[in-house]
């Protein structure tokens, strides 16, 4: 698998967006969610893709080899993916994760470069009742805490368990990989992330009537009710659009079962016609 290669382009404030490069195919762009970049969101993900696409793992502003810059609200991290999207110079597939698919739903509302969109069950906290809001909110406060203490790997264990809402399967998993060690130095870009622009949501929800390329949400058969409501909204919301369960999995997924992930890709590219450039 070729990673040697960087693709890098211009965001709209002047920040350089940059992400690794695997495979060949078609174009896939790939936006990871929460305290994970281009370089530790798909290593799971990437192998069973990589002989389907040409797989541009993107990393916003201040993730990974890309640069930062002070903004960063919800404006300027939609963005970095459109510049990044445009910058490729074919029509892509673009695949957003959690945090990353509502990135990546409302970049999809803004160019014409997206030629197919799939989400793995974004987070639109607009959406979110009374109960789950509270939740979010007092996981964001926690979070922040454990950092102010020095302890970011328990703030990333709060967002698994709180916001990404990881069930025990997944969580077993994850301690044995030591997840929260490896995403504990992006924890920090994700509460400044949430402090300028609050919770992930759409900056509206009237942006969906611009979403007309094929669109494929896809959710966890163990998912939280929250996600379900989302995937269940959107669908109803969205011209094009075809709704998939991945069995055994709830909001992680594309880390705990990445080959029917990417088979729905894979599909997803067969039936939208996208090809080489």
């Amino acid at each position: 698998m070729d990673t040697c290669r960087i693709h890098r382009a211009i965001s709209a404030d002047g920040t350089e967006i940059a992400g690794r490069v695997h495979g060949h195919g078609p174009p896939l762009v790939l936006v990871p969610g929460g305290p994970a970049d281009g370089e530790t969101a798909w290593p799971a993900l990437l192998p069973h893709l990589s002989e389907h696409f040409t797989c541009y793992a993107i990393n916003t502003r201040g993730r990974g080899m890309s640069g930062d810059h002070p903004d960063h609200s919800r404006e300027r991290l939609v963005a970095d993916v459109v510049a990044f999207v445009e910058s490729i110079g074919n029509e892509v597939l673009l695949f957003g994760h959690s945090a990353g698919g509502t990135h990546a739903l409302e970049a999809a509302a803004h160019t014409s470069a997206v030629g197919a969109l799939a989400l793995y069950e974004p987070t639109l906290t607009e959406l979110a009742d009374e109960k789950v809001s509270a939740r979010f909110s007092d996981a964001f406060a926690r979070v922040r805490r454990a950092v102010d203490e020095g302890r970011p790997a328990d703030g990333a264990w709060i967002f698994l368990e709180e916001l990404a809402m990881a069930n025990d399967t997944e969580r077993a998993i994850l301690s044995e990989v030591d997840a929260a060690r490896e995403m504990a130095p992006l924890v920090p870009v994700v509460l400044e992330e949430q402090a300028q622009s609050g919770l992930p949501r759409l900056t509206e929800l009237a942006l969906l009537e611009r979403v007309t390329m094929p669109v494929l949400l896809l959710r966890g058969s163990r998912t939280n009710p929250f996600y379900t409501a989302v995937v269940t909204e959107l669908a109803e919301r969205i011209a094009d659009c075809r709704v998939r369960e991945i069995a055994g999995v709830g909001h992680l997924g594309p880390e705990i079962e990445p080959e029917p992930v990417a088979a729905e890709l894979v599909r997803l590219r067969e039936a939208s016609g996208l090809r080489h450039g």
